[in-house]
């Protein structure tokens, strides 16, 4: 008797446990973007929005939501819109008139995501290596307020090639051995920041996935001493290290001129992620780096 009744009671609290686990399973939703790279290391995915399977571009350097092309705003929604003209200067210098709304609801890959912000699509943007109508990419594109803007955390690995995302902290979510340097999450116009040592000197960098290398000012506006002369070729790229913590991070790097109202030093590129992953939790408020 006493032996059925421990068995029972062992048996009672497995079931409890199994199903406070499914329960919490069932509770997060997570959405796995398994990448693709273009020839110019443009990480790039195919997802079914609102029913409909589109690829799109994935620029966590982009501010907005989304970046849609006309046809398919008007396709999934119709005309129902009223947009708001904004201008942006892109890296080449070009000054940008664009029209931007709200997506009052929009499904990802099952997903819903309320009031998204998005851009129309116009084609410019700055390309270092290739013309980019010798490698095309997809118009439509995901950009950071997607993640931003909703509780939840955010891992890209370009090592595995995917983007995951799920509604719930980091330690709910992911489970790792690897190094991880952690830092606030800090994030403006520019991007999401992180401090970065460049020949012992701090550098205010953001992030850009769609940015084949890592792009900095030139060093004479860094205070720092010139090593080369670079021009706008790609040819003049370089590889170097960039100091996080106590990490150093080999990086193909490359001198730029920035327009005026980009405040930070630089952008970190595709080049950059060859060996780092990287966390965005905003539950928490904190990113992470995750070293290979």
């Amino acid at each position: 008797m006493r032996y059925l009744n421990t068995s029972f009671i062992f048996f009672f609290l497995f079931y409890i446990n199994t199903l406070q686990a499914n329960t919490s399973t069932d509770a997060m939703q997570c959405i796995n973007f398994p990448l693709t790279y273009s020839e110019l290391s443009i990480p790039q995915t195919r997802l079914n929005i609102n029913g409909k399977i589109i690829d799109f571009t994935v620029d966590l350097g982009m501010k907005t939501a989304f970046s849609l092309e006309e046809t398919l705003v008007n396709e999934l929604y119709g005309d129902q819109f009223q947009y708001e003209n904004i201008i942006q200067s892109d890296l080449g210098g070009n000054i940008n008139t664009i029209q931007k709304s709200v997506l009052p609801t929009v499904a990802l890959n099952g997903k819903l995501f309320k009031n998204s912000s998005f851009t129309l699509y116009k084609p410019w943007g700055l390309w270092i290596n290739a013309d980019a109508q010798e490698h095309p990419m997809p118009n439509n594109t995901l950009g950071r307020d997607l993640f931003l803007k909703n509780k939840g955390t955010l891992y890209y690995s370009r090592n595995k090639k995917l983007l995951r995302w799920c509604d719930g902290g980091f330690n709910n979510i992911q489970d790792t051995t690897s190094q991880i340097i952690w830092m606030p999450l800090i994030e403006d116009q520019d991007g999401i920041h992180i401090t970065a040592f460049y020949k012992d000197r701090p550098l205010n960098l953001v992030f850009d996935s769609a940015a084949t290398v890592t792009l900095l000012k030139p060093l004479d506006r860094l205070n720092a001493e010139p090593q080369d002369t670079h021009t706008q070729d790609h040819s003049s790229s370089y590889l170097d290290t960039l100091k996080i913590d106590h990490a150093s991070i080999h990086t193909l790097m490359y001198q730029h001129e920035f327009p005026s109202d980009f405040q930070a030093d630089g952008l970190i590129g595709d080049s950059f992620f060859q060996d780092v992953d990287l966390i965005i939790d905003t539950i928490n408020q904190k990113i992470g780096l995750v070293f290979l």
